[in-house]
């Protein structure tokens, strides 16, 4: 099957902090025997070529300077809540490239199914080729783009139109699928899918936990817990510091 996955956002470099799960979501799908086109727009750094990538890397300008290239790669939000003013202004003309590009992709390649990561805007630009290609689209909510639906009617109005579109609908979390149904969006076949880890680089390891636990001068009956991401309002962490006093009372 020739999967083509739409995003706004890749690891831009190896060890890249921008959606460094695109990558191992990319190798997967190659892995599991397709073959796998990512298109996500130009941005300066992005290396379009690495020696371990299994997939086809594409990209697309969507204005004539380059470093004007300023939506995606976690740099389109503030506290992945808030949208900087000029999105406002870039986003038309990236809806169009994107649009132009997915479309001669498709149709060049004979895509048999979509993946559009986050439902805005990639969910609803490929929801527009879907309808002129036929093409079915599975869109997926990794967070943020659920936040941005529900800033504005036009948005929300994008957001009802892709999920509409969507053959199906998955996530990360299943409190965004339930978040996405209060918008109004109600496809019935919608998925959580947790993303996967590469269980050769992250199991446990005793030896190392003893490390650091003597590094950071812990004893070694102590129990630690571990949070990992960044500090930004989605993620949570407010809620383990608050939530820590009264654990470290009852236990």
């Amino acid at each position: 099957m020739k999967i083509c996955i739409l995003t706004h956002t890749f690891p831009r470099f190896q060890d890249d902090y921008a959606a460094p799960f695109m990558d191992g979501v990319a190798n997967g799908m190659v892995e599991a025997g397709n073959e796998v086109f990512v298109q996500t727009p130009f941005t300066p750094g992005l290396e379009t070529k690495r020696p371990n990538r299994k997939y086809k890397l594409l990209t697309y300008k969507y204005i004539f300077v380059d470093s004007w290239h300023t939506l995606g790669y976690s740099k389109t939000l503030v506290n992945d809540m808030q949208l900087k003013p000029l999105v406002y202004l870039l986003a038309p003309l990236m809806f169009i490239m994107a649009l132009i590009s997915l479309y001669g992709l498709v149709k060049k390649e004979k895509i048999d199914i979509i993946n559009a990561h986050w439902i805005l805007p990639n969910g609803f630009i490929a929801a527009v080729i879907s309808i002129l290609t036929g093409v079915p689209v599975v869109s997926t909510l990794p967070g943020s783009d659920v936040y941005v639906a529900k800033k504005n009617l036009f948005f929300r109005s994008a957001a009802l139109f892709a999920g509409y579109f969507s053959a199906a609908i998955t996530s990360n979390s299943p409190q965004l699928l339930k978040d996405l149904k209060k918008l109004g969006v109600n496809n019935p076949n919608t998925q959580s899918i947790i993303y996967g880890v590469d269980p050769d680089k992250f199991k446990p390891n005793t030896s190392q936990v003893n490390h650091l636990k003597a590094q950071y001068n812990i004893s070694a009956g102590k129990i630690v817990i571990l949070s990992v991401g960044r500090l930004v309002a989605k993620k949570g962490f407010v809620y383990l510091i608050k939530a820590a006093t009264d654990v470290i009372k009852k236990n």
